[in-house]
C-alpha cells in the first residue's frame, strides 16, 4: 500500500499546481552540467520528510498493551440484554421472540444497556485519546508533510533523463510493486514527451 495521498486532492485543496508551475524551471538548470538544483531540493525535502515519518509508523500499535491495561479500570464492556436462554429460544416461535423484546422489563433493560454502553464507550475513547492520541497526531502530521513533498516531487517537470529515472525509482519504491496510479504515469509521460521534444530540437 502506498504512503502517498492523491495528488489531485491535495493540489485542488491548496493550489500546489500553481506553486509547482511558478518554479523557474529553465533558469534553474545549470547549462554547463545540466544539474537542476530545484529538482535536487525537492528530492532532498522528500527524503527528509520520509525520514521523519517512518519512525511514527506503528506508534499507536506499540501502545496497544498499555491501552488495554488501562481499560481494565473501566470494567468490562456492557453486553446487550438477552430475552431467553438458548434452550428457550429453540422452543419459541418468531412471534413469541418478538413479543419478548417488547415487554416493559426488556425495554427497561435495553435502555439501561444503551446508557451504560454509551458511558463505557466514552471512557474508552478518553483513554484511547489520552494514551494513543499523541502518537496518532505525530503520525498524521509527518504523513501529511511527507505526502506534500512526494506529490510536489512527482508533479515537477524534470529536465533530464537522469532526473526522470530518479523520479520513477522514487515512485516505484513508494508503491512497492503495487499498481501505480494513472496520475503518476501521466507525469512520467509528460516528462518523456518534453524531454523527447527537447532532444529532437
Amino acid at each position: 500500500m502506498s504512503a502517498a495521498v492523491s495528488r489531485r486532492a491535495l493540489i485542488g485543496a491548496a493550489g500546489l499546481a500553481a506553486t509547482v508551475a511558478a518554479v523557474p524551471i529553465a533558469a534553474s538548470v545549470t547549462p554547463a552540467t545540466g544539474h537542476d538544483p530545484c529538482w535536487a531540493a525537492l528530492v532532498a525535502d522528500f527524503r527528509q520528510k520520509q525520514a521523519a515519518w517512518e519512525p511514527t509508523i506503528g506508534g499507536e500499535d506499540a501502545l496497544m498493551d498499555v491501552f488495554r491495561e488501562a481499560c481494565t479500570a473501566i470494567g468490562p464492556e456492557p453486553q446487550q440484554p438477552g430475552t431467553a436462554t438458548s434452550g428457550d429460544m429453540l422452543d419459541k416461535t418468531l412471534r413469541e421472540l418478538r413479543d419478548a423484546c417488547r415487554t416493559p422489563e426488556h425495554e427497561a433493560r435495553w435502555a439501561a444497556y444503551e446508557r451504560d454502553h454509551a458511558a463505557w464507550k466514552a471512557k474508552e475513547a478518553e483513554l484511547r485519546d489520552r494514551i494513543m492520541g499523541p502518537a496518532r497526531t505525530r503520525y498524521l502530521e509527518t504523513y501529511q508533510a511527507r505526502a506534500w513533498a512526494f506529490n510536489a516531487l512527482t508533479a515537477y517537470p524534470v529536465r533530464s533523463l537522469a532526473d526522470l529515472a530518479e523520479k520513477i525509482e522514487i515512485v516505484a519504491a513508494d508503491f512497492e510493486g503495487s499498481e501505480v496510479p494513472l496520475e503518476y504515469l501521466t507525469d512520467f509521460a509528460a516528462d518523456v514527451r518534453r524531454l523527447g521534444g527537447e532532444a529532437r530540437a
